[in-house]
């Protein structure tokens, strides 16, 4: 089992309502860890604070075992990034290098690798649950988006091969996720249970080609499962239990392949013939809270054919711990119906990874100019990765150069102090005007305020899809996701403003719409626009208000710096121009 170890409260505070990070081991928690021979942790960013502090966690973790802890977390880049920020700056993000020039982007993304497998080992982290080598092929779907490369499945498996190998040859543990594929979903599985109604060939050639491929090539070290029916390769089913009590409810599902030994063993050992360990996603995620109890979970994933059980069950103070051992020895009872020659090889498996990676601790790491090499490529990124989807002529050019005044239209206030940080550097006599989204805003309003600030040019930011709790966390942040959609417009809230300033003929004429994270909604909101960026990242530092992305961007449309992006994702576009005049 691999647990999470995000909050713990010495008082008892009632687990839902406990968010004392836990930075540094806790007694209660390292005698659980040795108790049952917990196999490993995931971290989060509450409990990364800083380089020196996460180092002492990891050797407490260490130390409060026998045999060598797994210790995981999301670096993904882009919005999922735990590494504290100055520590470690998050990339753009893996939509960001899709969008790279072919000849620059797989080398890039090998770097980008190299260096976040330094930053994790550095501090004792051993395992990083990324690439994410989703095939998003789906426009709307909520929770993956800019986290996959590209569209393209020759595209996603390059660029995941090139992670695999720059994390792996750095010491650490790749984990190729979600088997079989979670990019032509419309449900966000921390929030329910996707289904995927694709052919066996649809499957094979579009969703399971980027892990065929690299499991083939690029051994990772582990595969994370998806909490996703998919019908045609497995459509048994599983009778649901009360996810509380354990109770039968009568009900039957199809198995979602977390749960499905077809899926798992059948198709991704025999068939892709991967022979590294299967790690479930977060056992805690609606896809499979709504359907199972933790106990259920977890066995049925064990007779799947997984090695590892992520976030089966919430730990949050010492009632829980109590709950813990009962939860333990209800494993450990059922578990005595699962097949012993299965566990033997599972634990097989566990050992002789360990033994291959966790060894690898013994040596040093040297990141002291790793933040400095680091801050180089993710500006290289966001200059070869911002896309200029269109740009009617070269008049919207020329008034960026000679502005004076400029309106900031963009979701939030974090935005616009991203922007105007930017600015400030570069054109510091520049008066801007920014006008954050908020709720309470009317269209008309908006209008108006962007009209009486006179602007010579105006800029306007979009962001869509809305925030997954993936990038925030996990599961026990959907309040903290509602308390922060509060602050800014929804998503068809924002894109009626939109529609409303461009439909004025002056004020679009010397309007730049930009598209903060995924590109899909610009062809038909940016019809009117001067011109139209995709950028993949709306990442600001909320410390110093510091983006490598909005920078970049900035620098191009007030001093022509060239950007180079190319669109990785297929759409109905306007006007797309050529990489070579992507410059004033």
């Amino acid at each position: 089992m691999m647990l999470d170890i995000r909050y713990f409260c010495i008082d008892d505070t009632p687990s839902e309502r406990c968010r004392t990070p836990v930075t540094t081991l806790p007694p209660e928690l390292a005698l659980l860890l040795d108790k049952w021979r917990i196999g490993g942790v995931i971290l989060f960013s509450e409990n990364l604070v800083s380089a020196a502090q996460i180092q002492t966690l990891t050797q407490q973790l260490q130390a409060a075992v026998s045999t060598p802890l797994f210790i995981a977390t999301d670096q993904e880049g882009g919005r999922v990034a735990r590494l504290p920020l100055d520590y470690f700056p998050a990339f753009g993000g893996a939509m960001a290098l899709g969008a790279v020039p072919r000849a620059q982007r797989r080398d890039l993304a090998f770097a980008i690798a190299q260096q976040t497998g330094v930053a994790l080992r550095g501090v004792g982290i051993n395992v990083n649950f990324a690439p994410t080598v989703d095939v998003n092929s789906n426009a709307a779907n909520p929770v993956i988006n800019v986290r996959a490369f590209a569209d393209d499945p020759e595209v996603v498996a390059a660029l995941g091969a090139a992670t695999v190998d720059g994390l792996q040859q750095h010491g650490v543990m790749a984990v190729l996720k979600h088997f079989p594929g979670h990019g032509d979903t419309y449900v966000d599985s921390h929030a329910g249970l996707p289904r995927v109604g694709h052919t066996i060939d649809q499957i094979k050639q579009v969703d399971m080609l980027p892990f065929a491929k690299i499991i083939a090539s690029h051994a990772p070290a582990m595969v994370m499962t998806a909490h996703i029916q998919y019908p045609a390769l497995d459509s048994t089913t599983l009778v649901q239990r009360n996810s509380k009590t354990g109770a039968i409810t009568g009900n039957a599902i199809i198995k979602p392949a977390t749960l499905s030994r077809t899926i798992l063993h059948k198709v991704l050992r025999d068939e892709l013939g991967f022979s590294g360990l299967i790690v479930t996603d977060a056992l805690d995620m609606a896809g499979i809270t709504q359907f199972f109890d933790p106990v259920t979970a977890v066995i049925e994933t064990w007779r799947a054919g997984s090695d590892i059980a992520l976030m089966p069950f919430t730990i949050r103070n010492a009632s829980d711990i109590a709950r813990f051992d009962k939860f333990m020895q209800k494993v450990v009872s059922q578990s005595a119906a699962l097949p012993r020659t299965e566990l033997a090889k599972s634990l097989e498996r566990i050992a002789q990874t360990k033994d291959m990676w966790l060894e690898q601790d013994k040596r040093q790491v040297n990141t002291n100019t790793l933040y400095q090499s680091a801050q180089v490529n993710a500006y290289k990124l966001a200059e070869q990765s911002i896309t200029v989807l269109k740009q009617k002529n070269k008049d919207v050019s020329e008034k960026f150069k000679t502005a004076q005044r400029l309106a900031l239209v963009m979701p939030d206030a974090l935005r616009c102090k991203g922007f105007e940080t930017a600015l400030n550097t570069i054109r510091p006599t520049l008066v801007s005007t920014c006008i954050s989204l908020a709720v309470s805003r009317s269209s008309s309003d908006i209008l108006k305020e962007v009209q009486d600030a006179q602007p010579d040019v105006v800029i306007i930011g979009e962001l869509s899809p809305a925030q997954s709790v993936v990038e925030m966390g996990g599961m026990e942040d959907w309040s903290a996701l509602r308390r922060a959609g509060q602050t800014r417009m929804d998503i068809a809230q924002q894109h009626t403003v939109i529609k409303v300033l461009l439909a004025q003929p002056q004020l679009a004429q010397q309007t730049v719409l930009v598209g903060l994270r995924a590109p899909y909604a610009l062809p038909t909101l940016g019809e009117h626009a001067a011109a139209v960026y995709a950028t993949y990242d709306y990442r600001v530092d909320p410390r110093d208000f510091s983006s490598p992305t909005l920078t970049v961007l900035v620098e191009h449309l007030f001093q022509g710096r060239q950007v180079y992006g190319r669109l990785p994702v297929k759409m109905d576009t306007v006007d797309t121009v050529p990489s070579a005049q992507h410059k004033h």
